[in-house]
């Protein structure tokens, strides 16, 4: 979970809110920022991912998805900062955008995209050494940078997000978080496309950056987690190409917390070939590892990964990326049953689009996250969530989702002789509406209910975020 449930929430999850805007009168028309195509949209995906970030895929390694959401995406991750977006090093990223396709306002050979987020949150937070909650209201400020520029044929990216919190009472929620992220995508040839990607989090509340799971979210320490990630795309055949990449994950605390340092590291080879001009289908294999924390010794962890993943338009107006695969992970310093998992893993997000205005986004996610709890190495993880968004009278659209996570873990517990259980359904509703062309105004009521089999972990949250959100350029990064 995350260390506090943001008013306006990331999962972040988005991943805080500022006072409540004086209403502007419009003088024409707002106009919604366009939709992106068929993939999850700015709102409802962020949003989504942020209530359970589904789209994690599997493997031990955890890396920041390179595109921070706009408009009300993080406010899941501030409302449950455990709810903070995040995807693994398993997951494809998404590319960055060719040089003919760079969107944002010119400055020089740069085009820069900014917005900022004001936000007001009245919501429960996890600053304790337990998991009890305390309310708490605070201020955050988002402001977001994107910044693009052609490279031969290909683009370089910047972004840059701080999270600016203020007013709190307790001094870990008036803590900041910074997130930046760049990226190469870099055609060499006719046929090799090389990739480069480095993510950089640091925070407190955005406990998911270090735990997508949700394990950790109380006793919370300062973080700061760096993802490196290079591949490349060689093409050899008309409609194949042959897909490698490998990376590193590094996580560090400056802070006593009760979560853990660590690295970790992985290796993919697969085969790509498409199956139509908007289609593409993935044939991977991967290796990653966990070499031992010095802390703790149990979660060292090494697995074998086969997974096949689709990624496009699998029919009209239905979009996204989906994979499943197999696992096989050693464990061997956990203590017994839980020295090793053997099963099916999956992850990514479908959106079916209605209209400009109007869609609906699954979230799937099945994968084993390192655990610090007692003697257990890792923990199952599992989740299914739901997500909408459509237009209403007076220019008002409705945004609303449901998930549902299961994490189960391998060794017995002591204070109950068997393993521990936990099973966490959230849900969010708001309203969202433009007050003026570039302005928009937006309330969110979340909730969130964990039950466990031990009963310290049994905990309900919840949280009211106000936001006001500016896309200074007229184009919602």
């Amino acid at each position: 979970m995350a260390a506090a449930i943001s008013a306006a929430e990331a999962p972040a999850p988005t991943e805080p809110v500022s006072p409540p805007p004086a209403p502007v009168a419009a003088t024409e028309p707002a106009a919604e920022p366009a939709s992106p195509p068929p993939a999850p949209t700015s709102d409802t995906a962020e949003l989504a991912r942020g209530l359970f970030p589904a789209a994690a895929a599997v493997g031990i390694a955890a890396s920041q998805e390179p595109t921070p959401g706009g408009s009300v995406n993080d406010l899941y991750a501030q409302l449950f900062p455990d709810g903070a977006p995040q995807t693994t090093a398993e997951t494809v990223e998404p590319t960055v955008e060719m040089a003919g396709a760079l969107q944002g306002v010119p400055f020089g050979p740069l085009r820069v995209q900014a917005a900022v987020d004001i936000r007001y949150i009245d919501a429960d937070t996890f600053v304790g050494s337990t998991g009890e909650p305390v309310r708490d209201r605070y201020l955050e400020v988002v402001p977001r940078l994107i910044a693009r520029a052609p490279v031969s044929d290909g683009s370089v990216t910047f972004e840059y997000m701080p999270s600016l919190r203020a007013f709190a009472t307790f001094d870990q929620v008036n803590s900041n978080s910074h997130r930046a992220n760049f990226g190469l995508d870099l055609p060499v040839g006719p046929s090799v496309i090389l990739r480069v990607q480095d993510s950089f989090v640091s925070g407190t509340l955005d406990t998911r950056e270090v735990d997508p799971g949700g394990e950790y979210f109380f006793g919370l320490g300062q973080f700061r987690r760096n993802t490196l990630s290079g591949g490349m795309s060689i093409l050899v055949g008309p409609r194949t190409s042959l897909e490698l990449e490998a990376g590193a994950n590094a996580v560090r605390f400056q802070e006593p917390s009760t979560f853990f340092d660590y690295d970790t590291r992985f290796a993919t080879a697969g085969l790509g070939y498409e199956l139509s001009p908007n289609l593409r289908a993935i044939f991977a294999y991967q290796y990653d590892t966990l070499p031992t924390p010095a802390e703790r010794p149990e979660a060292e962890a090494r697995a074998h990964n086969a997974k096949v993943t689709l990624t496009g338009d699998l029919v009209p107006l239905l979009s996204g990326q989906v994979f499943l695969g197999f696992r096989d992970q050693k464990t061997p310093n956990a203590a017994e049953g839980g020295t090793r998992y053997t099963g099916f893993i999956m992850g990514g997000a479908l959106t079916k689009q209605f209209s400009r205005r109007s869609d609906v986004t699954l979230f799937v996610n099945r994968s084993t996250p390192a655990s610090a709890f007692e003697d257990n190495a890792f923990y199952v993880y599992t989740a299914l969530q739901g997500s909408a968004r459509f237009p209403l009278f007076f220019q008002l659209q409705a945004q609303g989702g449901l998930g549902y996570q299961w994490n189960d873990y391998r060794t017995v517990a002591e204070e109950i002789g068997a393993p521990r259980e936990d099973r966490i359904v959230a849900w969010y509703v708001g309203l969202r509406r433009p007050v003026h062309r570039q302005l928009f105004l937006s309330a969110t009521y979340r909730r969130q209910e964990r039950r466990s089999n031990i009963d310290r972990f049994n905990v309900d949250a919840d949280g009211f975020i106000l936001q006001l959100e500016w896309d200074i350029f007229g184009s919602n990064p």
